[in-house]
């Protein structure tokens, strides 16, 4: 079964990066937050991929998060991740 979680925004007022949100991204995954999340950062443009990765693993609290720029088969990575995480910013990067 194939589901989405769509949200707008990283931030709400000033609740802080993804604070808002953190728990309906939990529950959503249920039991899949205990595994690797594949993270795609390329839309970012104030961070590097490294820095990106870091602040949702740091917001998430996870050691679960990698981001697709760490793998040589980058396509494997998404044919094999069983959830997929993909950063916000300027979707033309």
């Amino acid at each position: 079964m194939k589901r989405a979680l769509l949200l707008s925004a990283s931030s709400y007022k000033d609740s802080g990066y993804l604070n808002h949100c953190k728990g309906w991204i939990k529950e959503f995954l249920g039991s899949l937050w205990e595994d690797e999340i594949l993270f795609i950062p390329f839309a970012g443009v104030r961070r590097t991929n490294e820095q990106y990765e870091q602040k949702v693993a740091d917001c998430l609290e996870s050691n679960n998060i990698r981001s697709i720029h760490r793998f040589a088969d980058m396509k494997a990575a998404v044919k094999n991740a069983k959830s997929i995480c993909i950063g916000g910013g300027n979707t033309f990067v």
